[in-house]
């Protein structure tokens, strides 16, 4: 089996060819319903963001989703790890600072997290690490479909940047 894609802070959700996650107990951020089974994941590996334990270029791609806002979590050095173990590409996912407002009514156990991103500072944040930008994309949250389903609200950022 070729290991090529690393997923960390998996959650319940594992997207890589080897997926980490620090918590594997149910947790209030996650829901009632959220104890993760290593048994179920494949190629689960509990282990902190902050210090990945993998050699240096062990995977081709490394992707997380909702992790660097977390607190505990330094997104630098999460950043840094990322880099330091993957070869080409890295992806990573955050909520838009919008979307943590009151007026959306989107306050996501804010005990847990406790950094905001705009697009501007998610890229300066990759270019900083010495990534080269590749591109974003922006999830928007919609009102209902039956009223004003015209306005929208930007969600989540997702960013790609290659290694150089």
């Amino acid at each position: 089996m070729k290991i090529n894609k690393l997923d960390v802070g998996c959650g319940l959700k594992p997207q890589g060819d080897v997926n980490v996650d620090l918590y594997i107990q149910k947790t209030m951020h996650r829901g009632n319903d959220s104890t993760i089974s290593p048994k179920t994941i494949p190629n689960f590996v509990k282990c902190d963001a902050n210090y990945l334990p993998f050699r240096d270029n062990a995977f081709t791609e490394s992707n997380c989703s909702h992790l660097l806002e977390h607190k505990g979590i330094n997104a630098v050095k999460v950043i840094k790890e990322m880099i330091r173990v993957t070869t080409r590409k890295i992806v990573a996912e955050v909520p838009h600072r919008y979307s943590r407002t009151r007026w959306l009514k989107y306050e996501q156990h804010p005990e847990f997290h406790d950094k905001l991103f705009s697009e501007a500072s998610i890229i300066a944040l990759f270019k900083k690490n010495g990534l080269r930008y590749l591109r974003t994309q922006i999830t928007y949250w919609y009102f209902p479909k039956y009223i004003l389903s015209l306005i929208r609200f930007p969600w989540a950022i997702k960013i790609e940047a290659l290694i150089q």
